[in-house]
């Protein structure tokens, strides 16, 4: 038996045709079985595309508009594969995991200080203090011009154990011009040789109270504890410089007595200009308290000082013009207060010196030598001296004892004396001498006598007196 496209066909069995309409009904009943059959098999085809096509659909959705969950559909009996860690690179070490070293202030060095400077010096106003107003005075002359201050450094022995004058004169030279040098409070330095002021300008020495202490002898001048003009020799002129505020002690003993030298002085100065020394006190020189000397000094300004001893004189000048001496205290002096003595071999000019307002106390304390309380030219050089006011001062001890003679060498002119006073005892007179003179007014002065009278006046025109 076959099939034969439309039915089967028994072999070797006579063929008798079917009735026509059986046949059809039997031929589509058999296409029917087999579009059935035909269906049957391709439904398990169909499901599995349609699952696929609906997975398809899931995951698309899960990763579009579905929001953030991912929906896996397996497409049977066979599972997705699991993601793996391969999919998601493992994360790269960092330098996070190995803190980087945080810069440290080493790596950038910290600023040198410097010395003002060093702080860098700040700039002050000027730290000098104005001298007291009075009625009889105001300030001669323009303060030093300064920019900054440097103080005295603290390696340099303040104790008063060594000697520090190369170390202290050495660390001044390094200071600039138009500055304020500030010594330590209370600081005691000894010194062989003092500090030497050459060729310098605007300065203000501020000592704070320090003492400057000088060892050596009094025929040498170095041993003054400021010298102005020096530098290892007497050279150019220092102008604008200011002295405040030291103890300045030489090396007399016993003090306020002569013949021990008369080279050592407070303050020497030699070719100074536009100086002013005020609120010091000195002791203990063998020589003068400020002594100034040279054509080329002055304008020069004494005020408000203390000499407690000296084993010479007050206030020396041996040459100079515009010297103010005021508001001074002396206390004991061993020869003159006030002296005006034009130094022998040179060229000398004396003109406009200015004593006045002063509180001296005892002079000529040194035993077998008369002294003065004011003397001029007591060596007769022969040097004019002209334009000289004493005037306003006040003698507690002593008395006026006074001379202005040169033994007729030279003329001088314009002197005045005036109003000057001693408060102690009587002592016989003349106690004023005045000779040579054209332009002399003595006048005011105020000493009790014991016998004789006040002044005698020789030699001299233009005078008004009493």
């Amino acid at each position: 038996m076959f099939w034969n496209g439309t039915r089967w066909i028994v072999e070797h069995a006579p063929e008798t045709p079917a009735p026509r309409r059986r046949r059809r009904h039997r031929g589509w009943l058999t296409t029917a079985v087999t579009i059935v059959a035909v269906a049957a098999l391709a439904v398990p085809f169909a499901a599995t595309s349609v699952a696929a096509r609906s997975g398809a659909r899931l995951v698309a959705s899960s990763n579009g508009t579905f929001g953030s969950q991912r929906y896996h559909r397996n497409p049977g009996p066979t599972p997705a594969p699991t993601a793996t860690p391969a999919t998601t690179p493992a994360p790269t070490a960092t330098p996070a995991t190995t803190p980087a070293p945080t810069a440290t202030p080493a790596t950038t060095p910290a600023p040198t200080a410097t010395p003002a400077t060093t702080p860098a010096p700040t700039a002050t106003p000027v730290t000098t203090p104005a001298p007291t107003a009075t009625a009889q005075s105001s300030r001669p002359f323009a303060a030093p011009v300064t920019t900054a201050t440097y103080a005295v450094p603290l390696s340099i022995d303040a104790t008063g154990a060594t000697d520090v004058s190369s170390a202290l004169n050495s660390y001044i030279a390094t200071v600039p011009n138009g500055s304020i040098i500030a010594f330590p409070t209370g600081a005691i330095y000894r010194l062989s040789a003092g500090i030497g002021i050459g060729a310098r300008n605007n300065l203000v020495f501020e000592g704070n109270g320090a003492t400057l202490r000088t060892y050596g002898a009094g025929t040498d001048q170095t041993t003054s504890p400021f010298l102005l003009g020096w530098a290892g020799y007497w050279t150019g002129i220092s102008s604008h410089i200011t002295i405040h505020n030291f103890i300045l002690q030489g090396s007399a003993s016993p003090v306020g007595v002569g013949g021990q030298g008369e080279e050592q002085a407070g303050i020497k100065a030699h070719s100074a200009t536009y100086v002013e020394v005020y609120g010091n006190t000195v002791r203990g020189v063998t020589g003068d308290a400020f002594q100034i000397e040279n054509t080329n000094s002055g304008p020069f300004w004494i005020h408000d000082n203390t000499v407690e001893s000296a084993g010479r004189n007050g206030v020396t000048v041996g040459g100079g013009s515009n010297i103010l001496a005021e508001r001074n205290a002396f206390v004991k002096i061993g020869y003159c207060t006030f002296d005006i003595e034009p130094t022998p071999g040179y060229p000398t000019i004396t003109n406009g010196v200015i004593f006045r307002n002063n509180s001296p106390s005892n002079w000529s304390t040194w035993a077998g030598y008369g002294g003065f309380f004011f003397s001029a030219d007591g060596s007769h050089t022969g040097y004019p001296i002209d334009n000289v006011a004493v005037t306003g001062n006040t003698v507690t001890g002593a008395s006026l004892n006074s001379q202005f003679n040169n033994g007729g060498t030279t003329r001088n002119a314009s002197v005045v004396f005036t109003n000057n006073v001693l408060t102690s005892g009587a002592v016989a007179g003349p106690v004023l001498v005045f000779a040579h003179i054209d332009g002399l007014t003595v006048t005011g002065n105020s000493q009790p006598l014991s016998s004789g009278v006040l002044a005698n006046i020789t030699d001299s025109t233009g005078v008004t007196y009493p």
